[in-house]
């Protein structure tokens, strides 16, 4: 469990660190509300060397996730 929530917390970082350099996602002009858009506009894909999954960010603070290993919702803020 404790490889599964560092994997997790790695590709979240990656996702929000990605997200924080993306030159849409740093606008000058971005509101919070087109953040949260952004984030909730699809599926998000993360892999590694062996292991992959896809999360899906809810408006209502769940995350969907469909992994090979695990399958479920979590919670972002």
């Amino acid at each position: 469990m404790k490889n599964g929530f560092v994997s997790f917390t790695a590709a979240f970082l990656a996702c929000v660190i990605g997200l924080a350099f993306s030159p849409s996602a740093r606008g000058e002009d971005q509101t919070h509300e087109e953040a949260v858009a952004l984030l909730t506009s699809g599926v998000w894909h993360f892999e590694g060397s062996n292991w992959s999954n896809d999360r899906a960010f809810q408006k209502n603070g769940t995350v969907l996730v469909r992994a090979s290993n695990a399958n479920g919702t979590v919670r972002w803020r």
